[in-house]
C-alpha cells in the first residue's frame, strides 16, 4: 500500500491485491482397517503390557505412564491394523483423460437438466451418469488387478496372472478365421501366416514389371554428362 498524488492537497491510496484464490489441498490422512485388525495377537500384547503398566505405574510419574501407554497404543495399531492412506480424488491413477472428460460431461448435463427443468434432459442426465459410473468402476478394477494379482505374479516369478490379464482385454476369444486359397479353407496357423504375407506382398509393385518401368522413363529425364573446362 502506498499514496500518490491526487487532487489537489489530497493524495491517493493505491493498494496492491492479490486476489487469485488460494486453495487449500487436504493432506493426505490414515485410515486404519479395523474389519481386517489381527485382534488375537493385540489382545495378548495388550494383557502383557497391562500387566508391566500396573506393576510399575506407582513408580514412576504420570507423564511417563502416559507416554508408554500412547506409544504402546500407536505401536499396536501400526502392527495389527492394516491401514491405507487417502488421497484427492482429482489425482486418482485410474483416472485417464477420457474417463476425467466423462465426468466434466456428466456435470454439464447435470447443470443443463437442472436449469431447464427438463424431464427429457433429466432422463438423458440420469443414463450418462449410469455408463459413467460403470467406466470408472472398471478403471479402477483394473488398475487394483493389474497392481495387486500381476505385481505379485512378477515378484513370484509367475507370469500366468500377467498373461491372464492380457487375454482378458482381447475383444474377441477367437484369433485369424481358417482362410481360402484355391478353394480350400486352411485352419493351420503358419499356413494362414503364409496366406496373409504373399496378401500384402501383392499389393506392392515390383521393380521388374512394364508398368514400374514405363513410369520411371516417363517421370525422370535422362540428362547428358556434363563437363567442366576449368581447371582446379
Amino acid at each position: 500500500m502506498s499514496t500518490i498524488p491526487g487532487i489537489s492537497d489530497h493524495d491517493a491510496i493505491v493498494a496492491d491485491s492479490n486476489i487469485k484464490p488460494a486453495y487449500v489441498k487436504k493432506a493426505p490422512r490414515t485410515i486404519f482397517l479395523f474389519s481386517k485388525a489381527d485382534w488375537s495377537n493385540m489382545r495378548a500384547d495388550t494383557r502383557k503390557f497391562a500387566a508391566e503398566l500396573l506393576g510399575s505405574y506407582a513408580t514412576t510419574c504420570v507423564e511417563e505412564n502416559w507416554t508408554s501407554l500412547k506409544l504402546f497404543i500407536s505401536q499396536s495399531m501400526a502392527s495389527y491394523i492394516p491401514s491405507k492412506t487417502t488421497s484427492g480424488r482429482h489425482n486418482l491413477p485410474w483416472l485417464s483423460s477420457e474417463t476425467k472428460r466423462w465426468c466434466r460431461k456428466k456435470h454439464r448435463m447435470y447443470r443443463k437438466a437442472k436449469k431447464s427443468e427438463s424431464p427429457a434432459a433429466m432422463v438423458a442426465f440420469k443414463t450418462f451418469k449410469k455408463d459413467t459410473t460403470k467406466k470408472l468402476k472398471r478403471a479402477r478394477s483394473i488398475y487394483m488387478y493389474v497392481n495387486k494379482f500381476v505385481t505379485q505374479a512378477f515378484e513370484g516369478q509367475n507370469t500366468k496372472q500377467f498373461w491372464k490379464f492380457v487375454k482378458s482385454q482381447r475383444q474377441n476369444s477367437f484369433g485369424i478365421p481358417p482362410l481360402k486359397k484355391d478353394g480350400k479353407l486352411h485352419v493351420d496357423s503358419k499356413v494362414k501366416a503364409e496366406i496373409m504375407l504373399e496378401e500384402f506382398k501383392s499389393v506392392f509393385t515390383k521393380r521388374t514389371s512394364l508398368i514400374f518401368q514405363a513410369f520411371m522413363a516417363q517421370h525422370i529425364p535422362v540428362y547428358p554428362t556434363c563437363t567442366s573446362a576449368r581447371k582446379v
